[in-house]
């Protein structure tokens, strides 16, 4: 595994703001396995767009965290009845 340094640098990388870096370096050194989390509830059809998060959730995946993804897929569909049913699916 890679040392600290490099791994703050990867869960950094192209994002605007962490919330504390102390509170990210103190995270990072004494949980064995940090979670993220990324949910999303899509209401249209997936485009390139999707890909940003995802492109982050690997940066977290090399930096020894672990990533748990959430599709809310039946979530945007009850959410969000402007949208017909076969944008959705």
């Amino acid at each position: 595994m890679m040392d600290v340094d490099a791994r703050l640098k990867l869960v950094r990388r192209n994002v605007v703001e962490v919330l504390t870096d102390e509170e990210l370096q103190d995270l990072l050194l004494t949980k064995r396995k940090p979670v993220a989390y990324h949910g999303t509830a899509p209401t249209g059809p997936y485009h390139i767009g999707y890909l940003i998060p995802i492109a982050k959730l690997f940066d977290f995946t090399r930096a020894g965290i672990k990533c748990k993804v959430l599709i809310a897929d039946i979530h945007a569909a009850l959410d969000d009845l402007k949208t017909p049913w076969e944008k959705i699916a």
